[in-house]
């Protein structure tokens, strides 16, 4: 019996020395297939990089045309717009301090006109003021503001802005739904009458949320928190037709708010509505939809269509290659024109019940409010870094800000304060005293 067993046990050794032999040859054919299949990937790398050298060529056709670029072409550039640091300029100075501009309301709103001589704001006591802030360097902040002229409109004004192209035309909207324009030459000479107020056909049935000028016509668009967007045509008045026109163009309509919009310098205009993760784009001449943009789409190319955030403001760059977008989720957002991300930016607070605001300090600096403190948010862009937080003179929370995008910003606070920032190389003023 001993001798069987011995027998037996010799077998089962045999046997599992012949597996072994068989896992061991098996573990080296599969060691050799992945050589090879790294050798693979590695000379698929080396070809997909020799593409896109070669696709990043010019092609014969452009050749032909006469379009062959040198260095760096305009894609590219776009791209690098932001490599670079900032230098370090930007309004970080309070230098003029309008103290109660709304009496004892709060100050909502704010916009600069096109030389950027005479600031709009609109308050919670229902009034827009047009002020010429630069009379503080020949009289004093006291008598600037007592000599704003104001605008009764009856309700809270929402948001104001000036048009760029007919530049004494600001646009004040309310929480009624109403829209009015201005001409701001005109109130200089009656700087209480209302019969300088012309009153936008259609209103809206919830307050307006946005307001925007095209940057090629008198073109305004109007949106609101009940879903709709209207487009107006303005005439300003002239020598001959001193009486303004307005004509209505066309609506576009959706079931949630309309949080912001804008227009775009390549004759686009885009918007975001509450509850959806996309930007709108529309043709600026007919309205008609171009395409939306998912917000959420990952390097990849795939697409979440969960709704995360909220963009609540949006503000084009000075060298209007890049759009800056403040969300309701601590977050903000810096795009190209297409509504690519280019950078994201955090360091504040912006939730569901807050206002965010952003603007460009200039090409470099994006400045937003932040929900939890009185202070004011500088970015810079290439590095996404919070460069700094400014607390004075502020000391309650910041409702509006606005820019002229060249190192002089606003901002309106819940203190009842106004306050001109200028960056700490040009506050002398010198280029204000002829207003």
């Amino acid at each position: 019996m001993d001798l069987l067993g011995d027998i037996g046990q010799a077998d089962q050794l045999t046997a599992t020395r012949a597996e072994n032999a068989v896992l061991q040859q098996r573990v080296k054919e599969l060691t050799a297939r992945v050589k090879v299949l790294q050798i693979e990937n590695e000379s698929l790398k080396a070809e997909i990089e020799m593409f896109r050298k070669e696709t990043a060529l010019p092609n014969f056709s452009q050749l032909a045309l006469g379009q062959q670029q040198t260095g760096i072409n305009k894609n590219q550039t776009a791209q690098m717009a932001f490599v670079k640091a900032g230098d370090g300029t930007y309004p970080s100075t309070p230098a003029i301090v309008l103290n109660n501009l709304h009496g004892l309301s709060n100050p909502l709103c704010c916009s600069l006109n096109a030389d950027y001589t005479i600031l709009a704001t609109g308050g919670a006591d229902g009034v827009l003021s047009l002020v010429r802030w630069g009379s503080v360097y020949t009289s004093s902040a006291e008598e600037t503001v007592r000599s704003a002229a104001r605008y009764s409109l009856g309700t809270p004004v929402m948001c104001v802005a000036f048009s760029m192209v007919a530049k004494n035309i600001v646009a004040a909207a309310c929480m009624d739904g109403n829209v009015y324009l201005v001409d701001s030459k005109a109130a200089a000479a009656e700087p209480q009458s209302n019969d300088n107020v012309v009153v936008l056909p259609k209103p809206h049935n919830k307050y307006v949320k946005s307001l925007a000028w095209s940057c090629h016509e008198p073109t305004l668009a109007t949106a609101s928190a009940n879903g709709s967007i209207h487009i107006y045509k303005i005439t300003p008045p002239t020598a001959f037709e001193p009486t303004m026109n307005v004509q209505f163009v066309t609506s576009l309509h959706w079931n949630d708010p309309v949080e912001t919009c804008l227009f775009l310098p390549n004759h686009r205009f885009i918007c975001h509505v509450r509850g959806t993760p996309f930007l709108q784009y529309f043709n600026e001449n007919t309205f008609e939809p171009e395409k939306q943009v998912n917000l959420n789409a990952d390097s990849s190319g795939n697409h979440d269509y969960h709704v995360s955030f909220t963009i609540m403001d949006l503000q084009l760059s000075p060298n209007q290659q890049y759009l800056a977008a403040a969300t309701d989720a601590n977050r903000n957002i810096i795009l190209n024109l297409e509504g690519g991300i280019v950078r994201n930016l955090y360091g504040h607070t912006a939730d569901g019940f807050s206002t965010p605001k952003i603007i460009w300090a200039n090409d470099s600096y994006v400045v937003s409010n932040t929900q939890d403190q009185a202070a004011l948010c500088v970015w810079d862009v290439a590095s996404s870094q919070l460069v700094e937080r400014l607390t004075i003179p502020h000391t309650q929370p910041i409702r509006a800000l606005c820019s002229s995008g060249q190192n002089f910003i606003v901002t309106t606070s819940f203190d009842k304060q106004t306050c001109l920032w200028m960056s700490q190389h040009d506050t002398s003023g010198d280029s204000c005293m002829d207003t």
